[in-house]
């Protein structure tokens, strides 16, 4: 403030006085100049501007300052808000002073400021002299800084405790990375001169940081000259350590060029536990950032008490690489590394009033208000009492009004936070009852990170009451691919086999078993984790024990959906899974039992060769024999497995072996002209026509005059190859359903080759590939085709004589002398029908196939 006064009103300054400083300091605003270019602000700004901020506290980011005068931006007028806790902002002088058209945004006036206040201070000085460690203790660089008007990407590189660690922005990581690898460079070559001289507090210099041994720039912040050791803060990384004179160098121009990049920030909304901030508190939040991409939005700032001279930003921080997004400071409370304060709850149970009164407005503002008691309650006898009055609440809520009123939200975030079994058990009950209510509320459940924490408590978990709980929630969310991915991430699977190996509650096995059927019926790709996990060893155990007619049931429908892959079939029949299943149906021959077991045989042998003769030298087909002559009767389904199973598992009679051995030779046999033929085109795929009927499927590869082929034919694909005038055919299909090699076969003819393959089960095949692409040289051939099975009755003898698959004759009983002979038409048909005869209800003996 200056003022025009008389000369004779001014008086001679006491000596006393003179000797203090002035006072008052002068204070510009940056990043805003008067409109229309003019280089001074008018006197309706001033008085406006003065109306706004006189008598006020003002709070500012300090940008620059020479002498007495400070460079700030922004300055705030801050204010309090008492029921939630924290401040808002009610004045921007910046731009107020746009908003009121007085003033324009001036984006290159703190740049402009920095290149002039160097020319001020002076560039980096040539430190030849024996002074050469003063200037830089003086020298001011600045530090970078957080805006606070949006999010930011940031990586946290250090962190002390959620109230102190750094941050560095992600649009600087890349000029850091190159910077210390600069110094590193630097350093290597560089010779360390012995230098007794002390280091003053402020110098800037690089140091080796003890963890990696790497040098990076850093600040004396104290000296112990006793052990003559410094204290050293790395200014671009956060981290802070006694180092002795050994490992500090003196610094160079280049150190000097960069701002710091280490920003100090605190979490917003968080507290210390009771016990104050610990090392345990720092290295779960460590945990939960160290690697991710974070976005954080500056709430408030207050100047460092860890760092002099810095500043420290209080933030809220997102973490948008998880699906869905976390807010790390609710995460904290979470874990347990933190106390939730008033804000935070605030932000957790929105609804609630945070008073004392029992008048609410809502259903939904009393289930917060509750919520918050109980998180605020010391003795855990009064947060069962009010978590119990929340569970009555929600017991009464109507299906259609769950979502409506938002009850679920308050109490999976309450969940979230407890900590005591007791109380979790109630908790858990009202999150059972939400889902039986309502299916859809398994979205709210992911989205509120409910799932994961499931999953957490279940590998921590002992209380067999809340593992109980647990295994009944979690396989409803086995419906979608999201709902997956989160319990693989989570370790699901892993904790279920863990506790299946341990537990002898039949209940939890049980619930356990038919948690991992679930979700192997949903994704196979959790089978690995079955077998490592050791919970195919538990399950044979579970059939030898045989105790519990239940568990052994619930154990071969989870075995059904676990043995799909070839390594758990294998490491099961090492482990001599397959004999304790022949046992199971020798000892208790019920359909309820042999039915399934038959579904895993018939799984092994049409995938594994060896489990198939594993299975033979069992006699598992004459144990099959005899099940079928028993008086006890089997549905069709049973019949038909046990015959399939008796057909491909009983010695082949000698009568047939030279045909076997025959056909052997067609399908594997190599083309002997491949070698010596020159072959001018190779890798060309033939034309194919296909056709099926209701177990058959017939290609017609559209080449004439073939010699010779090889064919090799697998469960899943055949590959067909021949040389016809130098030119090379092959056909490499992966097929749309599974065949049986040893039926297949391969008739060449003068315009065609035909192809049989047998179906492994009777159904109508939708293509013939296995992808669902349309392959160019594939097309149906429609003279062939059957739609029904009437067409495929149709079939003559002459037809599968052509094709060289003419089925056996079947089963008749003998004539009897005085019995009328009824005479009727013989069509041949294909195995399938015979198949289909024997499937029904009535004793097979019974059936006469010729109606005498």
């Amino acid at each position: 403030m200056t003022l025009t006064v008389m000369y004779t009103d001014l008086l001679v300054c006491p000596l006393s006085f003179q000797n203090i400083p002035p006072q008052a300091v002068e204070i510009i605003v940056c990043s805003v100049k008067p409109i229309d270019s003019s280089s001074s602000w008018t006197n309706e700004a001033s008085l406006a501007i003065e109306k706004l901020v006189l008598g006020k506290t003002l709070e500012g980011r300090v940008q620059f300052s020479l002498q007495n005068t400070i460079w700030v931006d922004p300055l705030l007028e801050k204010d309090l808000l008492s029921g939630v806790q924290t401040k808002t902002y009610v004045l921007d002088v910046g731009r107020d002073l746009i908003y009121l058209g007085y003033g324009e945004k001036n984006s290159k006036h703190v740049s402009n400021l920095r290149n002039l206040l160097y020319d001020v201070h002076g560039r980096p000085m040539d430190t030849n002299t024996q002074s050469k460690m003063l200037p830089r203790s003086m020298i001011d660089i600045d530090s970078e800084y957080l805006h606070d008007d949006y999010y930011e990407d940031v990586y946290i590189s250090s962190v002390v405790n959620p109230g102190l660690f750094y941050v560095q922005k992600v649009e600087s990581f890349e000029l850091i990375k190159k910077l210390d690898n600069k110094i590193q460079a630097t350093m290597a070559v560089k010779k360390l001169e012995p230098n007794k001289e002390v280091l003053p507090i402020g110098y800037i210099c690089a140091a080796q940081y003890s963890s990696d041994k790497k040098w990076y720039r850093g600040k004396v912040c104290g000296v112990n000259t006793e052990n003559n050791e410094y204290d050293i803060f790395f200014v671009d990384h956060g981290d802070r350590e006694w180092l002795s004179r050994e490992k500090i160098a003196l610094a160079w121009d280049d150190l000097l060029n960069q701002p710091f990049h280490a920003i100090e920030c605190t979490c917003s909304g968080v507290l210390p536990n009771d016990e104050g901030w610990t090392d345990l508190d720092g290295e779960i939040m460590w945990e939960i950032i160290v690697n991710r991409l974070l976005n954080v939005k500056v709430l408030s700032t207050l100047a460092s008490t860890y760092i002099d001279g810095m500043i420290q930003y209080e933030v809220e921080i997102i973490d948008n690489t998880c699906n869905p997004s976390v807010n790390i400071n609710h995460e904290l409370v979470v874990r347990g590394a933190a106390k939730a304060s008033l804000q935070c709850l605030k932000e957790l149970f929105p609804n609630a009033t945070l008073n004392q009164t029992n008048e609410f407005q809502s259903l939904l503002q009393r289930c917060d208000n509750i919520c918050v008691e109980i998180y605020k309650e010391q003795k855990i006898e009064d947060k069962l009492i009010k978590c119990n009055q929340l569970k009555n609440i929600v017991l009464d809520i109507k299906k259609d009004d769950m979502v409506k009123q938002g009850c679920v939200y308050s109490v999976c975030k309450l969940f979230s936070l407890a900590k005591d079994d007791a109380l979790i058990k109630i908790l858990l009950e009202c999150l059972q009852h939400f889902i039986l209510l309502n299916k859809q509320n398994c979205i709210i459940f992911f989205e509120e990170n409910t799932l994961k924490i499931l999953c957490v408590l279940l590998k921590k978990t002992d209380n067999e009451e809340l593992q109980n709980l647990i295994f009944n929630i979690i396989p409803n969310f086995c419906d979608q691919e999201r709902f997956l991915q989160c319990l693989n991430d989570n370790g699901f699977v892993n904790s279920s086999c863990r506790i299946l190996k341990t537990t002898s509650n039949s209940e939890i096995i049980l619930s356990i078993l038919k948690g991992i059927y679930i979700t192997l019926k949903k994704d196979d790709t959790f089978a690995g984790v079955i077998r490592h996990e050791g919970a195919l060893d538990t399950m044979m155990h579970f059939l030898e024990r045989r105790n519990n007619d239940e568990i052994v049931l619930q154990t071969l429908e989870t075995l059904s959906v676990s043995l799909s892959g070839f390594r758990n079939q294998e490491y099961f029949c090492n482990i001599g899974g397959l004999k304790s299943l022949f046992m199971l149906i020798k000892q208790k021959p019920s359909e309820k039992i042999i039915q399934p077991v038959l579904q895993i045989f018939q799984e092994f042998v049409s995938c594994n060769e060896k489990s198939r003769d594993y299975l033979h030298k069992l006699a598992v087909h004459d144990q099959l024999k005899i099940f079928v002559c028993l008086p006890m009767r089997f549905s069709v389904s049973t019949k038909k497995l046990m015959n399939s199973l008796i057909a491909q598992l009983s010695p082949i009679p000698k009568s047939y072996k030279v045909m076997e051995k025959k056909e052997s030779v067609i399908n594997s046999k190599i083309v002997e002209c491949s070698e010596k033929e020159v072959i001018k085109i190779s890798n060309v795929t033939p034309k194919v026509l296909w056709s099926q009927r209701n177990d058959t499927v017939t290609l017609s590869v559209q080449l004439r005059d073939v010699k010779s082929e090889e064919t090799v034919f697998t469960p899943t694909s055949l590959k067909f190859r021949t040389i016809l005038n130098q030119v090379e055919y092959v056909l490499d299909l992966q097929l749309y359903r599974q065949i049986v090699p040893e039926k297949c076969c391969v008739s060449k003819k003068s315009s065609e080759v035909l192809i049989i393959l047998y179906k492994d089960l009777s159904e109508i095949w939708l293509r013939l590939p296995k992808s669902p692409k349309k392959a160019s040289n594939i097309s149906i051939d429609h003279d062939r085709w059957c739609d029904s099975e009437d067409d495929d009755e149709g079939a003559t003898f002459e037809t599968w004589y052509r094709t060289g698959c003419l089925p056996p004759p079947p089963k008749c009983t003998a004539y009897q002398p005085g019995d009328r002979l009824c005479v009727a038409p013989l069509n041949v048909s294909d195995s399938s029908s015979d198949e289909q005869t024997s499937d029904s209800d009535e004793d097979f003996s019974s059936k006469d196939y010729f109606s005498f």
